[in-house]
């Protein structure tokens, strides 16, 4: 629905979305929820996620004082925490990516509504195609959006390291692109991702957005946006069936060192999400 929306957008306002990229007029919803650590997910995807109450306290406690606002992520000044449009959708790609499990799809392996809502079952071992495909298109968007960009684009430092190392762990295992990922080689991709999201994470739970902002090359996003497209679309082609049909959803199966795909029986959802995608 937020493609639709942004493309939407963009073609009734086409000056509208390049003016915000820059504009730190933006915010984050503090939300209590907490993803578990990397290992913790891989010991237990069924449970991924742990409510910290004491920080809803909190969080209620800011709103008492500051009104709706304190419902906002704050940064170290104790004012709202703004960033650009720019963050907001960088940072939308980046969550995605730290779950990508290369020819398999996203790992659904945090309870959310999107998931839970059709797929039940496959929370905790699934993975999706769908997501996948849509990402595609994102990327696509994204791209198209960012292309036009001359001036720096302002990131917080959280993200900034985020997006390096996710740009560093696409680059140094490119080479599988073009003969395919053996089950040791998705693992390792699969756990730099993971390990790279989880130090994200665990940054903005324990200290939050520490105010500090890095200025960065328009080149250095389209260089991750390029790299995410390739890792997608080779995702996608493995995972065209021999009819001519798309899985849509895979079972991921963990070892001591490999990750493996067990692919589900066909689907209406991968078929629509793979026309939408743009790969064909």
């Amino acid at each position: 629905y937020l493609q639709k929306l942004l493309e939407v957008a963009a073609q009734l306002h086409p000056h509208t979305l390049p003016a915000l990229l820059a504009q730190q007029i933006f915010s984050h919803a503090d939300v209590p929820y907490r993803i578990r650590p990397y290992a913790a997910l891989l010991a237990d995807s069924y449970n991924a996620i742990e409510f910290d109450w004491a920080h809803e306290e909190a969080v209620a406690e800011r709103v008492r004082t500051l009104g709706t606002d304190g419902k906002l992520a704050l940064a170290a000044g104790g004012g709202v925490a703004h960033v650009s449009l720019a963050e907001k959708l960088l940072i939308l790609l980046l969550t995605k990516l730290g779950n990508l499990v290369p020819e398999g799809g996203i790992w659904m392996n945090t309870q959310r509504p999107e998931w839970n809502d059709a797929n039940n079952a496959l929370v905790g071992k699934g993975l999706s195609v769908v997501t996948a495909a849509y990402l595609r298109r994102y990327i696509v968007f994204c791209r198209s959006l960012f292309a036009g960009q001359a001036a720096p684009l302002r990131l917080t430092g959280e993200v900034n390291a985020l997006l390096t190392a996710v740009n560093s762990i696409l680059a140094g295992h490119q080479s599988a692109l073009a003969a395919g990922f053996d089950d040791a080689t998705r693992r390792a991709v699969m756990d730099a991702l993971g390990a790279a999201a989880g130090d994200y994470r665990r940054r903005i739970y324990h200290t939050g957005f520490t105010g500090d902002f890095v200025d960065i090359a328009p080149a250095n996003v389209l260089a991750l946006l390029d790299a995410a497209l390739a890792y997608i679309d080779q995702t996608l082609r493995a995972n065209r069936r021999s009819d001519g049909l798309y899985h849509a959803y895979n079972i991921l199966q963990l070892g001591a060192a490999t990750a493996s795909v067990e692919p589900l029986y066909e689907m209406l959802e991968g078929q629509v999400a793979i026309l939408s995608s743009g790969l064909l």
